[in-house]
């Protein structure tokens, strides 16, 4: 009987303990396990930065290298940037008398996006006689760059700036160039768009073919007049007989037949009339 009575009065005071015990507080725990749940989070989570900041980080950095080289003739030099979203910013600096001997010039060509596809930007600066630089004019590539090059293609003495590029997919030859001419002010035209062209420096022309397959495709030729490109005439076929050949002057946009293919085309093989 005692033993018994002794084994009750225990459990008694037992539940008693758990009924009364005290509430422990919780929220610390809570906050651990938020912070847990945040920790979760992968850290390597891609954010994607606009094109405009990238070009305008590449930019800055550009015009901070001219200003440091500022008392020298010419520079030029390339950098590359990369970014967290995996992409990648190719700036290429030429400053001084690149195509000038009277003024200082700089022409920056950034390339953004990824090795695979990207997009090409021009910007060009001419530096005022207070060394200031004052922007003349801006735009994008056309497809891959594939170089450029210093020419007087209007035969007014002072060189001009072309640009190459050739289209990312398509099938048929498409090199194309931009041209732009340089006034005598030291500022530049628009760019001039030309396919596939051969530039005759000696009578101030250009020719070339249209973009297409052979049975679609135009020959042209042009000719500079000042700051304007002014259309010579066009070789194409009768579209109801593939072997007429028709010229089209440029200027009367008269049209007759040619019995042969003029020497001058014959250069572009891939564009075949016989």
């Amino acid at each position: 009987m005692k033993l018994t009575s002794t084994l009750t009065l225990l459990i008694g005071l037992l539940c008693f303990c758990c009924t009364n015990a005290p509430e422990k507080d919780l929220s610390g725990l809570k906050k651990d396990q938020k912070k847990n749940e945040k920790a979760k989070v992968p850290q390597d989570t891609i954010i994607e930065i606009p094109d405009s900041v990238k070009l305008k980080i590449g930019l800055e950095k550009a015009l901070e290298l001219v200003r440091k080289h500022r008392d020298q003739p010419r520079v030029k030099m390339n950098f590359d940037t990369t970014f967290q979203d995996h992409s990648f910013l190719g700036t290429n600096i030429n400053y001084g008398h690149s195509f000038s001997k009277k003024f200082k010039h700089l022409i920056l060509m950034h390339s953004v996006g990824t090795p695979m596809l990207y997009e090409t930007h021009l910007v060009f600066y001419r530096e005022t006689a207070g060394g200031e630089m004052q922007l003349l004019l801006s735009g994008t590539g056309d497809g891959a760059f594939m170089g450029d090059t210093l020419m007087d293609v209007n035969l007014d003495g002072r060189k001009d700036y072309l640009t190459h590029w050739y289209g990312f997919s398509g099938c048929c030859p498409r090199d194309k160039f931009f041209v732009y001419l340089q006034k005598e002010n030291g500022e530049i035209t628009p760019k001039f768009e030309l396919m596939n062209p051969v530039f005759d420096e000696k009578k101030g022309q250009v020719r070339g073919f249209s973009y297409g397959r052979p049975e679609d495709i135009s020959l042209y030729k042009k000719r500079w007049k000042g700051y304007q490109l002014e259309p010579l005439e066009y070789i194409y076929r009768d579209e109801n007989n593939p072997k007429i050949l028709l010229r089209e002057d440029g200027i009367s946009s008269k049209i007759t037949q040619l019995k042969t293919l003029p020497k001058e085309y014959v250069e572009f093989d891939w564009f075949n009339y016989q």
